[in-house]
C-alpha cells in the first residue's frame, strides 16, 4: 500500500479539490468529547424546519400557513417573499442562471426542494407546524431521465438560456466569436467541447 505522505502534492491554494483535508474535528466528535452545535443549549434559540415541494416541476400558487401559525412554540413562517434573500451560486458557479433562491419563488424544480421554513421553539415543533404548511402548485412537465430531457421539443425546468453549445442551437455558418472555424459551435462560457460530458449535462435547460 502507498503511504499517502509520499505521494506528490496537487494541492492547489484556496480548494479542496485534489486536497488532502485534514478533518480535526473528528476525533473529538465521534468520542463525545465535542459537541455538535445542537447539542448547546443556547438562550432562546429557534429550530428552523423545512417545508419541501412533493412535486418535481411545478407553479406555485398560494402557500398556505394559517393552520401552522398559530401551533404551539411556532415563532415565524417564511416563504420566499419574507425572507426576502436574492437568488445566489452554491458551491461553485456554472452560469449566472444558474443562481436560485433559497426558497423556492414562484416554481419548483424537483422534488424536495425548499418551499418555505418554519422557526420554531423546539425541532419537534417545527416539525409538527411544517406538515400543516401546503401549497398550491400546478404541475408541469416532467423529466426522469436524461433522454426524455435531450428529446426534441422537451419542455425545460431552468438555466442556460444562452449557451451556444444548447443541443436545439443550430451550428453557425460562419466562423465564430471565439475563432471556430465555420460550421462549429463556439465553445460555451464553461470552457467544454463538443464531446464533453459535463457540457451535455448542463448545457441543455433553458428558462421555462
Amino acid at each position: 500500500m502507498t503511504d499517502p505522505s509520499s505521494t506528490p502534492s496537487t494541492h492547489r491554494p484556496g480548494s479542496i479539490l485534489g486536497t488532502r483535508v485534514l478533518r480535526t474535528e473528528d476525533p473529538g466528535l465521534l468520542t463525545g468529547a465535542r459537541r455538535y452545535l445542537a447539542d448547546l443549549d443556547l438562550p432562546n434559540r429557534l429550530h428552523a424546519v423545512f417545508v419541501r415541494s412533493d412535486v418535481a416541476h411545478g407553479t406555485i400558487g398560494e402557500i398556505h400557513i394559517e393552520d401552522a401559525a398559530g401551533m404551539p412554540g411556532v415563532v415565524e413562517i417564511l416563504t420566499s417573499a419574507e425572507l426576502g434573500v436574492a437568488p445566489h451560486h452554491g458551491f461553485a458557479v456554472v452560469h449566472e442562471d444558474f443562481r436560485r433562491p433559497p426558497l423556492a419563488d414562484g416554481k419548483v424544480r424537483f422534488v424536495g426542494e425548499p418551499i418555505a421554513v418554519v422557526l420554531a421553539e423546539t425541532f419537534e415543533q417545527g416539525e409538527d407546524a411544517a406538515e400543516m404548511v401546503w401549497a398550491d402548485i400546478t404541475e408541469l412537465p416532467v423529466h426522469v431521465d436524461a433522454e426524455g430531457a435531450l428529446a426534441s421539443g422537451a419542455t425545460s425546468t431552468s438555466a442556460w438560456r444562452s449557451c451556444p453549445w444548447s443541443p436545439t442551437a443550430a451550428p453557425p455558418t460562419s466562423a465564430t466569436t471565439d475563432g471556430s472555424p465555420s460550421g462549429h459551435r463556439p465553445r460555451c462560457r464553461t470552457g467544454c467541447t463538443a464531446n464533453s460530458p459535463v457540457h451535455s449535462k448542463w448545457s441543455r435547460p433553458t428558462s421555462a
